[in-house]
């Protein structure tokens, strides 16, 4: 009787550690789709030795790549280079969680549909961008 009684007290603190134990972000629901889509907004382009365009109305068009992974594409005309990164939830909204990221800074505002993206320059050559606009 006493080995039954130890074998189910183990059980359950087995089952309240791992339930205990999991994050909250297991529970949610990752939200990548949500990013998806075509954005209208200010691009910056910047071209090595060239002044800077900045372009009103200009077009971007985030794309999935995997399940954390998001390709930010401005319109070919503009010269900009296309960057993918990886991006997780943080706080409901969607960013890659490296402030460090060789590639820049990825910004997804869920509520707001706003997306905000500057992307740094991995070779002397690329043309990287600043965009902040709106999901259309």
């Amino acid at each position: 009787m006493k080995a039954k009684i130890k074998l189910v007290c183990l059980a359950l603190i087995a089952m309240g550690s791992t339930a205990l134990s999991s994050c909250s972000k297991d529970s949610k629901e990752f939200p990548i789709e949500e990013a998806v889509g075509t954005y209208r907004g200010t691009l910056k382009v910047m071209v090595p030795k060239v002044p800077h365009t900045e372009i009103k109305d200009a077009k971007v068009t985030i794309t999935k790549v995997s399940d954390t992974e998001l390709r930010v594409t401005p319109d070919p005309k503009y010269g900009a280079t296309a960057k993918t990164f990886t991006v997780e939830s943080i706080e409901g909204d969607l960013m890659n969680p490296d402030v460090n990221d060789p590639k820049g800074i990825f910004i997804y505002e869920v509520a707001d549909k706003y997306l905000s993206v500057t992307t740094n320059r991995e070779v002397p050559t690329e043309a990287n961008f600043i965009f902040k606009g709106n999901k259309q």
